[in-house]
């Protein structure tokens, strides 16, 4: 898998973005699709797609504790 930002499609406006995973969601390519994260610029979020064929087969692992920086809430 490639996080480069190359490998993320350009999408400039919310309407376009909601389009894209629109078209992901109903076209079931993949389980998982990997996103940048808005408010973390250099981190990612995963989307699970509900309707994808493997979606039972996803297990949910054992959250794991988030060590938040202090100088995020001053």
């Amino acid at each position: 898998m490639s996080r480069s930002p190359k490998a993320c499609p350009k999408v400039r406006s919310r309407l376009g973005s909601r389009g894209f995973g629109d078209d992901w969601l109903a076209s079931r390519r993949s389980l998982v699709l990997v996103v940048p994260s808005v408010p973390a610029r250099l981190d990612f979020n995963a989307v699970v797609n509900p309707v994808h064929p493997e979606f039972a087969r996803l297990r949910v692992s054992t959250p794991e504790p988030v060590a938040w920086d202090r100088r995020l809430f001053s």
